[in-house]
């Protein structure tokens, strides 16, 4: 894994963990974190991205290990999750949503 990224996913997800609802400027500070995730998600060397060992033949526990997203897939989910801070008051739902994508790289 790259050093600079995980440090930056670390600042990340601390920051996360310590943002509280009614702080000020909430809205913008799960967007900059949005922006700041993006760009971790495009600089990801594609050679290090992560990937999990196959899912076991049972259908219980596949269920249990869902499937790696792609680089787009990631993209796309962020942008979409950009679009909804820009337009809607954010909700606790997002910030849980951004630091569910967060520790995916863990």
């Amino acid at each position: 894994m790259p050093a600079d990224l995980v440090a930056i996913l670390d600042t990340l997800r601390l920051q996360l963990l310590s943002l509280s609802i009614t702080a000020p400027y909430y809205r913008a500070r799960l967007r900059r974190i949005t922006q700041q995730l993006d760009y971790v998600v495009q600089a990801w060397p594609a050679e290090d991205w992560p990937v999990r060992p196959p899912a076991p033949a049972q259908p219980l526990l596949r269920q249990l290990r869902p499937p790696v997203p792609t680089r787009q897939q990631l993209r796309a989910h962020l942008q979409k999750l950009e679009e909804i801070l820009q337009d809607e008051n954010p909700l606790v739902e997002h910030q849980q949503e951004l630091l569910n994508l967060l520790l995916f790289f863990s």
